[in-house]
């Protein structure tokens, strides 16, 4: 069956890209799904087909997966013009992929690594196409707008899940509280930071208040907690570069909408550590710490690492769990921190590798954005920075940056980054800078 389904997803590549081409009126609407989906398309019953996997693999890939959103990109790969510019970050990321294939040479079982290394390279597809689109003004509004919506699909999710159905972690389309609280971030920054530029469309005030009340309900402390700190420092860096009567107006609602909130935030807590009979695990016995000494130890005895996507395999196998203390409980996960993860997965070089990838789309974003503070789209850069710096930061209490829903929202705000810049001449002699479509009002 999965291969039929993968048989008719192919086969409307090529007739899509054919109405596309016809109907370039419809193209927007397209670039909205292209930026929706990585937050609504968890929901669909199917999103995406294993080619070639193990199901029950207890690393977070399982398999040689296509999805929704790959064919779709990859129709739109189709119709683009050949480039004449070079693919911004293309080597920070050729050097995180080279890493993850190369694990697979000493993993234990090298299909895992291999399935990792494959969602990589569906990645890098996403971001190539998304960073050429973004070179256009008008494409960085529409996947913008996706993104918004996709937003709006969770909100919709989490309000029935919380006060319908009644659950107290909501999940949205994730499959746990966690991950919703974290891909938030990659949508609430860049709206707020464009809301305090001066745009007035619904969204860019809807978007971060429908994100804090997310993170509320998930009742996830680091996703608030992060998302508060990240929301002040960008008020901060953008009233350093310039105050308004605006900013001022938003301080002023932000106080009153907070106030407003506050209630729904404490009955909500309350309700997590009252809940009858909850234990938290990852903070009992044999929680997060002792999975990072797991990781420690792993790293200690193999320098190079046991494999991309081997982890949870290895630590249960070779006995690191038992070794390092880790509850029964917690024996089917990875360590709660995407480093230590990498660090035991992919060793010393794999850490530096991922590193290197994750800071170059951040340098650039907040260089940019610095170079460019009487332009809005530099306001767009400071807020996409900001998620990244918060994503990272969270980072540190989370694997789930691994899963391949979190990375195309990542992935997407790398493409976004590197576009805009490419449209602010960030790495053109001339610095020519194309006329801006987000206008400061």
């Amino acid at each position: 069956m999965k291969w039929v389904l993968f048989a008719i997803g192919l086969a409307g590549v090529f007739p899509l890209s054919i109405w596309l081409r016809q109907n370039p009126r419809q193209f927007p609407k397209v670039l909205m799904v292209v930026g929706a989906l990585p937050l609504a398309m968890g929901g669909f019953p199917k999103y995406e087909i294993a080619l070639l996997g193990a199901p029950d693999w207890p690393g977070p890939v399982q398999g040689f997966n296509v999805s929704l959103l790959d064919l779709i990109i990859l129709s739109i790969y189709l119709i683009l013009p050949r480039s004449r510019t070079t693919l911004p970050f293309k080597y920070p990321f050729f050097l995180y992929i080279f890493v993850t294939f190369l694990s697979a040479f000493y993993a234990p079982t090298p299909m895992a690594a291999l399935y990792y290394g494959w969602q990589l390279l569906r990645m890098f597809l996403v971001y190539a196409v998304v960073a050429r689109l973004c070179e256009d003004p008008r494409h960085t509004v529409y996947i913008l707008r996706g993104l918004a919506l996709g937003l709006c699909v969770q909100a919709g999710f989490v309000l029935w899940q919380r006060f319908v159905v009644h659950y107290l972690h909501v999940t949205g389309t994730y499959s746990h509280q966690n991950a919703l609280g974290f891909v938030t971030h990659f949508v609430v920054f860049p709206f707020f930071a464009l809301l305090l530029a001066g745009q007035k469309k619904w969204e860019f005030a809807a978007v971060p208040i429908l994100g804090i009340a997310i993170d509320i309900l998930t009742a996830s402390r680091a996703s608030l907690g992060l998302a508060g700190a990240g929301l002040s420092i960008l008020l901060l860096f953008s009233i350093s570069r310039r105050m308004t009567a605006r900013k001022t107006q938003i301080i002023a609602v932000g106080i009153f909408v907070l106030a407003l909130l506050s209630p729904l935030a404490y009955r909500q807590y309350e309700l997590r550590y009252g809940a009858a009979g909850e234990t938290f695990q990852l903070e009992a016995g044999g929680g997060r710490t002792e999975l990072n000494n797991a990781a420690a130890l792993i790293l200690s005895e193999s320098p190079l690492g046991i494999g991309a996507n081997n982890f949870v395999m290895v630590a249960n196998v070779r006995g690191y769990y038992e070794r390092a203390d880790v509850g029964i409980t917690n024996r089917k996960t990875s360590p709660h921190s995407l480093y230590w993860t990498t660090a035991a997965e992919m060793g010393y070089s794999g850490l530096i590798a991922l590193i290197v990838f994750l800071l170059r789309p951040l340098l650039v974003a907040f260089s940019c954005a610095w170079r460019n503070r009487n332009d809005p789209r530099g306001d767009l850069l400071l807020g996409l920075g900001m998620s990244l710096v918060i994503v990272y930061v969270h980072c540190f209490l989370e694997w789930i940056f691994l899963s391949d829903l979190i990375q195309y929202a990542f992935i997407i705000n790398v493409g976004i980054i590197a576009g805009v810049a490419r449209q602010l001449g960030y790495w053109s002699k001339a610095g020519v800078l194309p006329k801006p479509s987000l206008q400061r009002s």
